[in-house]
Formats: C-alpha cells, structure tokens, sequence
C-alpha cells in the first residue's frame, strides 16, 4: 500500500508533508490547524517520497479514461470502461491504497502499451492515493 502521512513539527504550526491515510482532517481534531506544504521540486524534500515521478511503472500510466490505441489496463472506481484489462478498483481509499502498487506491478509485468486510471473523488480520505496517482503518472 501507499507510505504513512507525514508531518512535520519542526516549526509553529504542524505541516503535512506527505499526505497518506490519515487525512488532514483527523490530524487536525488531534494538533490544530495544519498547513499543507507538498513539495514536488527537484530540490533536497523533507520527506522521503516526494519526487515528482516517485513510484512511477515501467508501462506509461495515464490519468483519465482509457488510450484508444495499443493494449492496455483501466483501473476504475465508478465507471467501467473498455479496455483489455478492465479492473475495478476498491471504493473504500484504505483498502484502494493497500492494492494499488501490487495491482500496479501486475499490470506492469503484462508488457501492456499503457495503464489508464479512472481518478478517485478528490476528498480528504483519499489525498493519499490522488498524491501517488498523480506522482506516477504520465
């Protein structure tokens, strides 16, 4: 699954470093208010994970519907769609996050031309896997 939240008390105020299962709302009825910083340069990160192309698969990965050429995968949430590897992807983000690398890996060891991902809901819960999504796409 995807790595743990990570946030720094390094300064005043609490700051998400890495977003992960545990929201910024669930941080906040523990610390306060907590400021979000996702770093994605090339410069020196404060926490491990955080380069733009991490955790990027061999085969391309695209976010959004299926390509219309080549042999590939759909991992979709809500609406499936057509493609030589059609896969439904769990609706609860926790359980979505425990899969997505090793359905990832799966993918990438069919030699498929691309990987297309149906994008989550952007809601708090699932930041963690939008945050590894987008870091692996293309």
């Amino acid at each position: 699954g995807i790595e743990s939240t990570v946030l720094s008390l390094a300064e005043d105020r609490p700051v998400l470093l890495r977003p992960g299962s545990i929201t910024v709302p669930q941080l906040e009825s523990v610390v306060g208010p907590v400021e979000v910083r996702l770093e994605s340069s090339a410069a020196a990160h404060a926490s491990p994970g955080q380069h733009k192309q991490h955790y990027q698969p061999v085969t391309p990965l695209h976010l959004g519907g299926p390509l219309k050429t080549g042999r590939g995968a759909y991992l979709w949430l809500r609406k499936p769609l057509r493609a030589a590897r059609s896969i439904a992807m769990p609706d609860n983000a926790a359980e979505y996050a425990a899969i997505l690398y090793s359905t990832l890996h799966e993918m990438d060891a069919e030699h498929l031309d691309w990987i297309a991902v149906e994008m989550p809901p952007d809601e708090p819960e699932w930041s963690g896997v939008r945050d590894r999504l987008t870091r692996a796409g293309r």
